[in-house]
């Protein structure tokens, strides 16, 4: 896959991340048609880099939902999203 893929996959991840309800691995892999071992690797990555993001527990309570914390967001100027950076 070359460089510029794998960056684009990661960048709309992350705007899943930002959605108000979040991501699964499992939705994240199936939107990007990807594999949830790749999901997997692009959150580590994401994580690596200084993203503010994390998992907690679906309302089934057997699947985890990724978000981006609240205090990133309330810290952003503008009070921009990182969706709305894809129409800069």
């Amino acid at each position: 896959m070359p460089r510029g893929d794998q960056l684009s996959r990661q960048w709309r991840l992350l705007q899943m991340i930002d959605r108000p309800q979040g991501v699964t691995v499992d939705d994240a892999a199936r939107d990007l048609e990807c594999t949830i071992r790749t999901i997997w690797r692009d959150l580590g990555v994401l994580q690596a880099a200084g993203f503010p993001i994390y998992t907690e527990r679906a309302a089934d309570g057997n699947r985890g939902v990724w978000r981006v914390t609240e205090e990133f967001k309330r810290a952003l100027p503008l009070k921009l999203t990182l969706a709305s950076w894809s129409r800069c």
